[in-house]
């Protein structure tokens, strides 16, 4: 599921972005795949568990080429 937020700025560690979506990511272990993506130089921001096998979390819009390939790489359904 993406919530697209495109009209609204946000400052994320110094540098601003124009728009970004909250995904829920939905697997084993969920946690890991936000975890994988930081490790990509992805950004990623507002981690929340929202149940046993699922957490949301929010990306920028120019990341999602990059969280996409990365789900391949997965066992994770986004």
């Amino acid at each position: 599921m993406l919530v697209n937020r495109e009209d609204e700025m946000k400052q994320i560690q110094g540098s601003y972005i124009k728009g970004y979506v909250t995904i829920i990511v939905k697997g084993r272990m969920p946690e890991l795949f936000f975890q994988h993506c930081v490790n990509k130089g992805i950004s990623v921001w507002n981690v929340k568990r929202e149940g046993k096998s699922s957490c949301s979390g929010n990306v920028k819009l120019t990341d999602i080429p990059k969280v996409k390939q990365l789900r391949h790489e997965g066992n994770y359904k986004i």
